[in-house]
């Protein structure tokens, strides 16, 4: 079965991701201090802090105690040509091969609508995530994948691949936002047992 796998750049061969909800401390690889300040430059203040608490030093790409090393992972399409040679990809936006796993075209037009509707003082930090919790996008995304056979096995095939390769699941949303790849990773591995790495990939050199 095709799921619309894209072999990575050559550029870069450092393997990170995304930052979901904070992954165990257990669970996550551990970083050298240099990587480690690169992971967080793009996080918010109160993230970052959370972050710089839980994410161990010495040591990138995989866990000297045996940790998982292959995995299932997450990124930002302004990354994806920086993303080690060997990842696979996976494009999680509407339009680009794999519907299945991204949001509907009404719930996209309801949270833009929600989006303009928003102004400050709301109680919301930005438009994003007034729109996110006002249309209750999570739910109704969650909803819309278990509802979808084809949604359900593209994730099983994925979660499955994941415990010999690389995959990142890529849309357009930085690391600041709420987005849908961070459930994709979720349902993949509450439902199918998928190995998950919630870390932000962040190429080499780059700097607040």
């Amino acid at each position: 079965m095709s799921l619309g796998f894209q072999a990575g750049n050559p550029a870069n061969r450092e393997t990170h991701t995304l930052f979901a909800p904070l992954a165990p401390r257990s669970a996550l690889t551990k970083v050298s201090s240099r990587d480690r300040s690169h992971l967080l430059f793009e996080l918010s203040d109160d993230v970052a802090s959370e972050a710089a608490e839980r994410l161990p030093c010495c040591g990138w790409g995989h866990n000297p105690e045996g940790g998982q090393e292959m995995a299932l992972r997450q990124t930002y399409l302004s990354l994806k040509d920086k993303l080690p040679a060997d990842a696979e990809t996976v494009l999680v936006m509407r339009g680009r091969g794999n519907d299945e796993l991204a949001p509907s075209k009404e719930l996209l037009d309801e949270f833009n609508e929600w989006k303009s509707r928003f102004t400050s003082g709301q109680g919301y930090e930005t438009a994003y995530h007034f729109a996110w919790d006002k249309c209750g996008y999570e739910n109704r995304f969650r909803a819309q994948i278990a509802g979808n056979p084809s949604a359900a096995a593209k994730l099983k095939t994925l979660a499955e691949r994941a415990k010999s390769h690389d995959i990142f699941l890529i849309c357009y949303e930085g690391y600041d936002k709420p987005c849908h790849r961070n459930l994709l990773l979720q349902i993949a591995k509450q439902e199918f047992g998928a190995p998950v790495d919630y870390t932000p990939f962040l190429p080499p050199g780059r700097k607040a």
